[in-house]
């Protein structure tokens, strides 16, 4: 996990820099349409802190689980790993893949295989979505103290991405303590959802028990 720390480092510090640009911006003369779109843009890159953050973890959590046989994970995995390789239809590739699990040779599909048959999340992360991932897993829920606050930036990003609100006006009203307030929320989160993982990684409770 410690390449997930390390480059979630780096994507606070680029929002700590476009924060400090909004701050600029707010007591600059005739700049409120350009402030307006610079703090939309801040909220923008704290959602994709959020998703890129969590596929960067889902990663982490895949390539540990590929060197677990199927006998050896825990019911949860067991259930995920049955959905990617069996699904609902019988065929022949089914069977094939069942033939490779009785004789041990197959193994949990990394993040990048997993994600293009089985979605677990398409612009919609907040506290409650991440939870049901992590459940998935098996991993233990995340309470934040501010989960408000993580709804609100994946709210806000949505209508910015989905054309419902343009940039120069989404984001007008909010000051720079109130967006300050929501880069603390989404790093306290995300700080959470990490050693929450990492927990689980180093106790190996991806493991039949």
């Amino acid at each position: 996990m410690q390449s997930v720390r390390i480059d979630f480092d780096e994507k606070k510090k680029e929002a700590g820099i476009l924060l400090s640009l909004v701050e600029e911006l707010s007591v600059t003369p005739r700049s409120i349409e350009k402030t307006s779109i610079v703090k939309s843009a801040f909220i923008v890159l704290l959602y994709n802190m959020t998703e890129s953050t969590l596929v960067a973890i889902l990663e982490e959590i895949h390539e540990k689980l590929k060197r677990c046989p199927y006998k050896d994970l825990s019911n949860v995995l067991q259930t995920l790993y049955v959905d990617f390789y069996f699904g609902k239809a019988q065929t022949k590739a089914n069977l094939k893949s069942l033939n490779a699990t009785l004789f041990d040779d197959l193994r949990f599909p990394n993040f990048h295989d997993f994600s293009n048959r089985i979605r677990l999340f398409s612009g919609n992360l907040d506290v409650r979505s991440v939870n049901e991932i992590l459940k998935k897993y098996g991993i233990a829920q995340i309470r934040p103290q501010n989960s408000s606050a993580v709804l609100l930036v994946k709210n806000k990003r949505n209508k910015i991405a989905h054309g419902e609100e343009m940039m120069k006006d989404s984001c007008r009203g909010m000051t720079c303590r109130e967006l300050e307030s929501l880069r603390e929320a989404i790093d306290e989160f995300l700080g959470k959802v990490i050693d929450s993982v990492e927990l689980y990684l180093s106790e190996k409770k991806y493991k039949l028990s």
